[in-house]
């Protein structure tokens, strides 16, 4: 959503007084991923940004809600470890819409595309698979006092 701003504005004007919701936001800074080739890595992971309006969104979520008439009601970190890279893990599924973004972006070339993708597998099989993220939630409410 490239106006964040406006959408928050929004969901808290058809919020009821008292009512609450969360906003689960991704930092793309903090993913760590092992790779044997760390500027392949840099340069998809650079050309992946483009996939979203605001990668570093949770910075920037306190003041936003409450720019936007919410009380601010805590935040926690929700974190992704993954030292398996197989069906069950939410970064193969990520791996493959990253390969597939970046692939239609032509940032990185097919070839170093392709590395980047197949090496998740030996790395894997080596023992040596390592990916981490945090997903960043927002608790917030709007005021009973607001107006409806």
């Amino acid at each position: 959503m490239p106006d964040v701003d406006r959408v928050l504005i929004e969901t808290c004007r058809v919020l009821k007084p008292g009512g609450r919701t969360i906003f689960v936001a991704t930092d793309w800074d903090a993913v760590v991923w092992h790779s044997d080739n760390r500027e392949r890595m840099a340069a998809v992971m650079k050309s992946w940004e483009a996939h979203c309006a605001h990668p570093r969104l949770p910075r920037s979520m306190a003041l936003r809600l409450i720019n936007a008439g919410f009380r601010l009601d805590g935040a926690s970190v929700f974190p992704i470890l993954n030292l398996r890279y197989d069906d069950e893990s939410y970064s193969k599924g990520l791996a493959q819409g990253i390969r597939d973004f970046v692939g239609r972006t032509n940032d990185v070339s097919v070839d170093d595309l392709a590395a980047w993708h197949s090496e998740f597998e030996r790395l894997d099989g080596a023992g040596q698979y390592f990916f981490s993220t945090n997903r960043y939630i927002f608790k917030a409410s709007k005021p009973a006092g607001a107006p409806a």
